[in-house]
């Protein structure tokens, strides 16, 4: 079982790796948003920020001022809680997830006012990623398994095959 304890250990690895660059990247995107919406209203309507780089599969970003008045927002196929926004207020910095929804928030200080950033999106790539390395890690380890198997097999009739013929001559003596 050190091989299953080395696998499931490789795996919460990458799963993390996964989350957490999935993270950063939800992070930049929302700094991008950020950053173009609290620029003056006029410029926000000429450019659509999500256009500028890829959007994450599913993702939804808003941008709260202080009073939690809303300055921008996506598609709006998610909407933040109000209760996502206490939170948000008194950590500072989360990250959660609902469901396959992955969301971050974090505070923003720029021109002298406080942004409160809600971001989310689903981690589809990094999912399906993940369940393949699962999958491969459990193909691995079930023919591991049967090499094991055979190999003991192997080993224990060549182990017992020195006592078979020490029985067999006893035999004779006999």
């Amino acid at each position: 079982f050190l091989l299953l304890a080395i696998l499931a250990f490789n795996y919460l690895q990458a799963y993390r790796f996964a989350k957490d660059s999935f993270y950063e990247r939800l992070e930049e995107k929302a700094l991008d948003v950020a950053n173009f919406s609290s620029k003056d209203i006029a410029i926000r309507k000429l450019q659509n920020p999500q256009r500028r780089n890829l959007s994450l599969p599913s993702e939804e970003i808003y941008v709260f001022d202080s009073a939690s008045l809303i300055h921008y927002y996506g598609k709006g196929e998610w909407k933040p809680e109000q209760g996502l926004l206490n939170l948000l207020k008194t950590n500072g910095r989360i990250e959660t997830a609902e469901g396959r929804r992955e969301i971050l928030g974090f505070i923003l200080n720029a021109n002298g006012r406080r942004y409160l950033i809600l971001a989310s999106a689903i981690d589809e790539v990094g999912r399906s990623k993940l369940a393949n390395l699962a999958w491969s890690m459990l193909f691995s380890f079930l023919i591991f398994q049967v090499f094991v198997v055979l190999a003991g097999f192997y080993l224990s009739k060549n182990a017992l095959e020195p006592i078979q013929s020490v029985i067999s001559q006893v035999k004779n003596i006999t």
